[in-house]
């Protein structure tokens, strides 16, 4: 049977992937509805998934340093 802090290393580690997920949601999200406000189509909307992905990948990164087996 697990004990307490394994399940709290599994949640920890199964988290990432809403992390993940909501940095890249909200970037799109913000760049859409400032590209609606300055009309500038589709740049913004870009610029904000890269940077989403861009934090994503950070957390997993994050994440995968925390929890890497060290030698």
């Amino acid at each position: 049977m697990a004990g307490r802090g394994e399940w709290k290393k599994a949640l920890e580690v199964a988290s990432v992937g809403i992390e993940m997920g909501l940095c890249i949601a909200i970037g799109y999200f913000a760049g859409h509805a400032l590209d609606r406000y300055f009309g500038t189509a589709p740049y913004l909307e870009v610029l904000f998934t890269i940077a989403g992905i861009g934090a994503a990948f950070k957390a997993l990164w994050r994440t995968a340093r925390r929890f890497w087996p060290k030698d």
